[in-house]
């Protein structure tokens, strides 16, 4: 997995295995409940694994319940507004398809920097930002679990993530089993 962090922003925070697609989304809704304006996720992951049905889930909690969340693949971006302020969801994928000049070229159309900067941002394919990455962000790695219906989740971040996650959702106590097992029935429904 390409993370586009920096050397001290992608410490472990926590992980999870075997997460059906339903607990998968309580976890995000849980994870969505600490952000803030300014914040940027990364979502990392294989093509399939679930990072726009991860983002839907993030969104809905933020305030976006009945409004639908489409992959924004070929428009790169949706706006979403919520009591948060605007939502943005980006999906760069295209972005790998181009040769360098046309990358910076779009990049600038987009206005990442402004956007990045001063919203709430979810990234899909974020090793695409190359230099406008956040350095701050919190990524979340989606990769596919031994059972096809199931996801490993993992956090990554640094400080500031460290800081906003502590608590009995996100500390593991001595056993990692029974942390996932607590954690999973402390989530939001």
């Amino acid at each position: 997995m390409n993370n586009v962090l920096g050397p001290d922003s992608n410490a472990v925070l926590a992980s999870w295995k075997g997460l059906t697609e339903k607990e998968t989304g309580r976890l995000c809704k849980a994870v969505g409940s600490i952000l803030h304006q300014r914040d940027t996720v990364f979502l990392e992951g294989p093509l399939g694994v679930g990072k726009t049905t991860a983002i839907r889930a993030f969104i809905r909690c933020i305030g976006m319940c009945q409004e639908a969340v489409p992959s924004p693949t070929f428009t790169f971006f949706y706006t979403y507004e919520s009591a948060k302020g605007p939502i943005y969801h980006f999906d760069l994928y295209r972005l790998g398809e181009k040769d360098l000049a046309s990358q910076e070229e779009n990049k600038q159309e987009l206005g990442l920097d402004e956007i990045l900067y001063h919203h709430l941002c979810f990234v899909e394919w974020p090793q695409y930002l190359g230099a406008h990455a956040p350095k701050n962000a919190l990524t979340m790695q989606l990769l596919f679990s031994n059972d096809k219906n199931k996801r490993d989740i993992v956090l990554l971040g640094g400080g500031l993530w460290q800081e906003r996650l502590k608590g009995p959702l996100f500390s593991p106590p001595q056993h990692p089993q029974m942390f996932l097992g607590a954690a999973l029935k402390n989530l939001p429904q």
